[in-house]
């Protein structure tokens, strides 16, 4: 039976988990570019590896972020901003170490591939992004596939590591 009120802790492990076991495929546009980056883990990547490797790779938002909600927050217990600033720089530089070590193993063997294609593009651009898009097809229908017990893990990370090899 699923629970109603997930807690705040199960939330946040989905939110870190993302959408997909095998990695993710992102757009982004450029003016008249789009470009379509796909980032495959390593076949057998679990649970905490992926979520250590998004916590890694979000770095950028989240020091920011935690940075000055933690100078607000020394600001409001009154403490000036000097040291304010110097418990948020230690906190975040504690976490940024923490989140590298724990993604120092997977992190040298994920596998990303872009593509950048757009109204001026080749022919060559546009059937490398319809490649790209079908590899990460592939992927989310296995993971699908698995979720709706159609296929085993085995066979699900078969396919995993097919593609992960053709990226190679």
């Amino acid at each position: 039976m699923h629970d109603l009120h997930p807690r705040p802790a199960d939330a946040v492990t989905r939110v870190l988990d993302g959408s997909n076991r095998w990695g993710s495929l992102r757009v982004g546009y450029a003016r008249r570019w789009v470009q379509h980056r796909l980032t495959v883990y390593p076949p057998g990547t679990s649970g905490p590896e992926r979520r250590a490797l998004r916590v890694w790779h979000s770095a950028p938002a989240w020091t920011i972020i935690g940075w000055l909600v933690i100078v607000a927050m020394c600001g409001a217990a009154g403490l000036s901003t000097v040291v304010g600033a110097g418990v948020a720089t230690a906190s975040i530089a504690a976490a940024l170490l923490a989140a590298e070590s724990a993604s120092r193993t997977t992190r040298g063997a994920v596998r990303t591939a872009r593509v950048w294609s757009g109204d001026f593009g080749t022919p060559d651009q546009q059937m490398d992004r319809d490649e790209l898009v079908q590899l990460a097809t592939r992927l989310a229908r296995a993971d699908d596939d698995l979720d709706a017990g159609r296929i085993t893990p085995v066979e699900h990370e078969n396919v995993w590591g097919a593609v992960y090899s053709e990226l190679g």
